[in-house]
């Protein structure tokens, strides 16, 4: 069975010996044959046991793959040059220690039961606080109750729009999507087809006649990866598989659902700024996690190369609407070895004025629902 680690690091002179060793292989290598390697010419010959640790470090860092084979393990690289290596130790320095990734992974995933929880309480709460409105003849005489009903009734209103703001566009595109695979849609070309096969995703691919050079995930319950003509004529085979690694990794993990339903939610809650913020973190953080799919497959040379080259050409608009991308900075940032921009600043700064305008409804909240339990009771 195969094992592989989590992060990277920087090599030690030691561990820069042994991947040249895995890296001129033809495949698996034993700690022996490596041993062995290592040793030819050398005047103090290194330890069996001093290269099986470095290989078992190496296997720990992700940066080796460990298979058993008989008693033994053979060993082989997971990543294809010491640039892809500097892109996981970014990548690791980024997403923090495993204690805190796995931390900020539950608390992301316990957002979204919150948020479906919230959201329907608020919309309860505007509509109860219509009713208030309509019911309580006094109303209008209370400035204290007028303001908090007035503050409910106007969040739900102002928290409806800014999530159609958001779906709209989106519902669009993927329509617009739609037209165009009908009127220009083509079957698979050979070169792609090859590629696909090897990837496991030939089913789920789709090819569009556009000169336009473009690649897309769309679809929220049945996820497709829709290509252009047009970036299949740009790239070579390495960038195009690239590509179609980086789109497998959103198809897998449904990122299109993912995100935009955290693009909704940001947009139902337009007046707490941290949920804006968030959700482009969380788009960014996909897009890192794609890229560092695709170069742990084709290396980093290959992925460079196609997001180079498609970072110049613009995408038709039903693609941006499905798939909003602005984060081309940070993704080079990753390839060259360099964490993701932080605003440590700005976000506590978001955070704090969403708590205050949280504080604020809160408060509204409390008194609207005060005033339904009376008004339940038989005041008007």
């Amino acid at each position: 069975m195969a094992e592989s680690g989590g992060g990277g690091s920087a090599l030690g002179p030691l561990e820069a010996e042994v991947m040249a060793v895995l890296w001129q292989a033809d495949g698996p290598v034993s700690v022996r044959e490596v041993a062995e390697r290592l040793n030819a010419g050398r005047d103090a010959a290194l330890a069996y046991t001093t290269v099986m640790t470095v290989l078992s470090r190496l296997a720990g860092k992700g940066i080796l793959i460990r298979e058993q084979q008989g008693r033994g393990f053979v060993y082989t690289p997971a990543v294809a040059d010491t640039a892809e290596i500097a892109v996981r130790g970014a990548a690791a320095q980024a997403d923090g220690s495993l204690v805190m990734t796995a931390l900020r992974s539950r608390a992301g995933w316990l957002a979204w039961p919150l948020a479906v929880l919230a959201v329907p309480v608020h919309l309860g709460l505007g509509v109860l606080a219509v009713l208030e409105y309509a019911r309580l003849d006094w109303l209008a005489s209370e400035p204290y109750e007028l303001t908090a009903v007035t503050v409910v009734a106007g969040s739900a209103v102002a928290a409806i729009v800014g999530a159609l703001r958001v779906a709209r566009p989106a519902a669009q595109g993927t329509r617009a999507l739609r037209r165009l695979l009908r009127s220009a849609g083509q079957p698979v070309p050979a070169s792609v087809a090859a590629v696909t096969e090897e990837l496991g995703i030939a089913r789920y691919v789709d090819v569009l006649a556009t000169a336009e050079a473009f690649a897309v995930t769309h679809g929220l319950r049945r996820p497709r990866i829709l290509l252009s003509t047009g970036l299949v004529e740009a790239l070579d085979t390495a960038e195009l598989t690239a590509v179609l690694v980086h789109e497998r990794h959103h198809l897998r993990r449904r990122d299109p659902l993912r995100l935009l339903a955290a693009r909704v939610l940001a947009g139902y809650g337009w007046y707490l700024p941290l949920l804006r913020w968030w959700a482009a973190r969380l788009a960014l953080r996909r897009e890192l996690a794609a890229d560092r799919a695709a170069t742990t497959h084709t290396g980093v040379a290959a992925v460079a190369g196609a997001l180079l080259k498609l970072a110049d050409l613009p995408a038709p608009a039903a693609v941006a609407a499905v798939n909003p991308m602005g984060n081309l900075p940070d993704r080079i940032a990753q390839l060259e070895g360099q964490p993701p921009a932080r605003r440590a600043g700005l976000a506590w700064l978001l955070a704090g004025v969403t708590l205050a305008n949280l504080a604020g409804l809160s408060a509204a909240a409390i008194c609207c629902t005060g005033l339904g339990v009376a008004m339940a009771g038989g005041m008007t």
